[in-house]
């Protein structure tokens, strides 16, 4: 008996780290969900991992969306995490930081400044607050202020001065990861 347990294990195809897929814990933060999927991604295993948003299982690779000049019609009606390189600079107020992303989102032919703001209250208000703080001063300081950002949630489209924008409304900075260079790989370096 213990024979035919043995020879049908080894029968069975040997999948790597195959335990490990679906849902891996709670996710408190986009900085941990970044790290998980550069890892999947490397060891090959994305195309199983699965996460749970809010109640809902969904794939890691179906959750990252480079903004790279796509119409708003086409992307997800909920909100996905939302990555580029992005220029960080100071309010004119001197109250926030406004991230405007390299690239824009589209809505119909009409190319939107895409960008989100980090507001010094809301530094403030957060518990670990130095780390976001210490990155987003330190890419203000160098010569190009810009950061590869990547930010949790779903676009909407304001008008200012007349003219739209798309924007993202951050309540939390667990919402957003600022790095200095792009970790992801170089085809994904937009």
């Amino acid at each position: 008996m213990l024979v035919a347990k043995k020879l049908a294990k080894a029968r069975k195809p040997y999948t790597p780290k195959l335990g490990e897929k679906g849902p891996s814990g709670p996710v408190y933060s986009v900085r941990s969900i970044v790290s998980r999927y550069i890892r999947y991604r490397e060891d090959g295993s994305i195309e199983f991992r699965r996460l749970n948003i809010l109640g809902q299982d969904v794939l890691y690779s179906s959750i990252f969306k480079c903004i790279w000049e796509q119409d708003l019609e086409d992307l997800p009606k909920h909100p996905v995490i939302y990555y580029g390189w992005a220029y960080v600079d100071r309010t004119r107020n001197d109250k926030a930081y406004k991230i405007k992303f390299k690239k824009s989102l589209k809505q119909g032919g009409e190319n939107l400044v895409t960008s989100t703001f980090v507001s010094d209250s809301l530094i403030d208000s957060f518990k670990l607050k130095n780390l976001m703080a210490v990155r987003l001063s330190k890419v203000c300081k160098k010569p190009i202020p810009t950061a590869f950002v990547f930010l949790y949630g779903q676009p909407s489209v304001k008008v200012y001065n007349e003219r739209n924008y798309a924007t993202f409304e951050l309540t939390n900075l667990d919402m957003i990861d600022v790095n200095y260079d792009c970790p992801l790989p170089s085809k994904y370096d937009k």
